[in-house]
């Protein structure tokens, strides 16, 4: 399986990129704090958030939709709208994504979880049995391990695909179809209704 494709890059005006956070605190807290030791809450970047580079970590807690071009991109952050990103190697530890995400890579390791999956992958997409989609999978993939859990739908296209074993085998709430040069046998369980 082969697949290219064409990135245009449009520059951002000032508008577009600046964002307000949330960094209000009040002089009388800060005094009767003083001698104590606080935790501060984390710094919320209000608005949409466009990040380009060749190494992006994306660690931020995100009021808005997020928008990522890179060569090696991981998203560690919260985003409290959806996430596109576009990447050579692409990895999600950890994160929570309240919308969608839309995906294309060459390699993505995805342990996290969102609300719906879109991705290409070209060449590997690896889905941990520590994640999961609320709603559904559409995922292209030349080769394709599925451990994760699925709330509803799961539409696959792969060359090879790997459902785990024993425990170690995804769960999906819905339906599963794919689209594979061969046919693929599905382990008993996989399917919950």
């Amino acid at each position: 399986m082969s697949f290219s494709f064409f990135t245009c890059f449009v520059e951002a005006t000032e508008a577009v990129t600046t964002s307000e956070t949330d960094t209000t605190t009040s002089e009388t807290s800060n005094e009767a704090t003083s001698d104590t030791a606080t935790t501060e809450e984390p710094e919320i970047y209000k608005g949409d958030l466009y990040l380009l580079d060749t190494k992006v970590v994306m660690d931020k807690l995100v009021d808005g939709n997020v928008f990522i071009l890179g060569q090696e991109v991981e998203i560690t952050g919260q985003v409290n709208g959806s996430l596109f990103v576009c990447a050579d190697k692409l990895s999600f530890n950890q994160c929570y994504v309240k919308n969608n995400i839309f995906a294309c890579a060459n390699s993505v390791y995805y342990n996290g979880a969102c609300n719906d999956f879109y991705v290409v992958s070209s060449d590997d997409l690896e889905m941990t049995y520590d994640s999961y989609v609320v709603r559904d999978v559409k995922a292209l993939s030349s080769n394709l391990t599925l451990k994760a859990a699925i709330g509803r739908d799961a539409d696959l296209f792969f060359d090879t695909i790997n459902l785990g074993e024993g425990e170690d085998i995804p769960i999906i709430y819905g339906n599963l179809r794919y689209t594979a040069p061969s046919e693929v046998t599905i382990p008993e369980g996989i399917i919950t209704e």
